[in-house]
């Protein structure tokens, strides 16, 4: 325990007073006085220490005090975040054992749907094989039903057919008729030339395997009507086409409006002329470089069975030329080419333009005209989509 500075004073001023009782001497009592003064000096330090030690004392403990206070305050706070940790962790687990579910029954959802694609996919391929399959068989029906490029040629030895359906099978077709075949003896051989010819281009409603199914009806009908009824004049045969389209379909009595546009040209060489009938189908005619049209009338055959078909009779008009053999060329078209967009401004050939370029070849063979007219078109259409079937038919008489 420290004294205070009162304290050290009363006590040194009592020890002073019963040193200079003694009656020391002088020099003696200076000693003792001297050593006094020393030993309160001394003792005032170690009390100043002391007091200072107590003050720092008093301060580590209340350090120490706070520092035991903060640290159990930590300590409960580590505790209790533990105790959040724990907590998290099982719900973290627990969540992650959800999640772990949840992904089993999306991997097995996957796994079903990927089958199930599969599957559907695996499907579709064989339907779309067989559907493949069908409409090739059906292009080898169309096919078989279109006249061969050597039969073509027997009657009409010059002649070409540029033929390039939008898909598979198609809505164009072209079909020809030997009327009346002249024979002559020869010395080595039998030579046949055709006298009276038909040929035929039909432009039917769509293309590829609706269009192809129109193809059949027309072509059934020209069959029964040319050979069968024994009927050749153009426009007759148009009316009897456009009845026997309503009557095969329905027509009068259904929705269907399905019909075709319809180019008939006869080819009468003893006769030296040729008549044309069209049902919204025209046909160019080059004659000692003098360009004909020969236009159609505005009706097609089939189809239109309200409106102006309803309240007047159908009628064709035919178009009777006379010809020089041998300078004479005959063009039947579908509007598949003129129609086809192409060109550097991505517009449509044209019909002015389709002239023109029949213009320009007429004096070559009508092989070359017919190769001249492929390369053309395929280089106007570049990579654009073809729009529709393509037919174009050139005979030279």
């Amino acid at each position: 325990m420290s004294l205070s500075a009162s304290d050290f004073a009363q006590s040194f001023q009592h020890l002073r007073e019963k040193l200079q009782q003694l009656a020391l001497p002088k020099e003696e009592q200076d000693f003792w006085l001297k050593q006094l003064k020393s030993i309160e000096r001394a003792l005032a330090m170690a009390n100043f220490k002391f007091e200072r030690m107590e003050r720092e004392k008093k301060s580590l403990e209340n350090l120490l005090e706070s520092t035991i206070s903060e640290l159990n305050e930590k300590n409960q706070n580590l505790l209790e975040l533990n105790a959040s940790l724990i907590a998290t962790e099982e719900e973290l687990r627990q969540n992650s054992e959800e999640l772990r579910v949840l992904n089993e029954m999306l991997e097995d959802r996957i796994k079903a749907a990927i089958f199930e694609t599969e599957m559907q996919a695996n499907t579709i391929k064989k339907k779309n094989i067989h559907i493949t399959d069908s409409i090739n068989y059906a292009k080898r029906i169309q096919e078989a039903m279109l006249w061969k490029e050597e039969e073509i040629k027997q009657l009409f030895p010059e002649s070409f057919v540029f033929f390039r359906p939008k898909d598979v099978v198609s809505g164009d077709f072209y079909w020809f008729a030997d009327l009346e075949t002249k024979t002559e003896e020869t010395d080595k051989r039998q030579e046949k030339e055709s006298e009276k010819a038909l040929a035929v281009v039909a432009d039917c409603t769509g293309h590829g395997v609706p269009g192809a199914f129109m193809s059949l009806i027309i072509n059934d009908g020209l069959n029964q009507i040319v050979k069968v009824r024994g009927i050749h004049a153009p426009a007759e045969i148009l009316k009897l086409l456009d009845l026997h389209v309503k009557s095969t379909l329905r027509q009068e009595g259904t929705l269907n409006r399905d019909g075709a546009d319809v180019g008939v040209c006869l080819v009468d060489k003893s006769a030296k002329k040729i008549t044309f009938a069209g049902a919204k189908s025209n046909a160019l005619i080059i004659q000692n470089a003098q360009v004909q049209v020969f236009k159609g009338t505005n009706l097609s055959v089939g189809g239109d069975i309200g409106g102006y078909k309803l309240r007047q009779k159908v009628e064709f008009e035919n178009y009777t030329l006379p010809f020089q053999i041998g300078k004479t060329l005959i063009y039947l078209y579908s509007d598949g080419y003129k129609d086809q967009f192409g060109g550097k401004d991505d517009k449509k050939l044209s019909g002015r333009n389709f002239r023109k370029l029949l213009e320009k070849n007429q004096a070559l063979p009508l092989a070359e005209q017919g190769r001249r007219l492929e390369s053309y078109f395929v280089e106007w259409k570049q990579k654009r989509e073809q729009l529709d079937d393509v037919l174009v038919v050139g005979l030279k008489v």
